[in-house]
């Protein structure tokens, strides 16, 4: 009876882990595309450091963005943290199925690292064109820049 439990255990373990597998084996790479409107706040302290007008580095920010991607349809995306060359973000479907990502602000590329819902185990390469809406209003305190966001690369889930 023990022999037959532990067999039993063993072959869920087994039918549990075959929808990954199964999902990772038939991943697709499509093209990926993309365009959003963003807000850039970043609050102003003594320890950023102004590597140019439009990227104080060094300072905590919250962005968000709004726009249209390829497989996802009506997107937002969210980043806070620290001001660095490299942030990490979540732009989140309508139905609520996410992509994460690294973004690379010196080469404008969006690395794609993971996801959630159909996006389980996404990754792909964006490379973004960015332009500043007007310039930035610094009042002291923050540094906020408006952006429009153009981008085209793969996506494989």
């Amino acid at each position: 009876m023990k022999r037959l439990t532990c067999q039993f255990v063993l072959v869920l373990a087994v039918c549990s882990l075959l929808p990954v597998v199964a999902s990772a084996q038939n991943a697709v790479e499509r093209p990926f595309r993309m365009t959003a409107h963003s807000q850039l706040v970043i609050t102003l302290s003594p320890d950023c450091t102004p590597a140019s007008p439009y990227f104080p580095m060094g300072c905590s920010y919250v962005a968000h963005a709004e726009g249209v991607a390829s497989h996802m349809g009506e997107v937002t995306g969210d980043e806070e943290g620290i001001f660095l060359p490299t942030t990490s973000g979540v732009m989140t479907a309508a139905n609520g199925d996410q992509v994460t990502y690294d973004f690379y602000a010196v080469s404008g590329l969006m690395v794609i690292t993971g996801g959630t819902g159909r996006f389980e185990g996404a990754s792909g390469e964006v490379t973004l064109v960015i332009a500043p809406d007007g310039g930035p209003i610094v009042d002291g305190v923050t540094f906020t820049q408006k952006y429009t966001w153009k981008g085209k690369g793969t996506i494989t889930y």
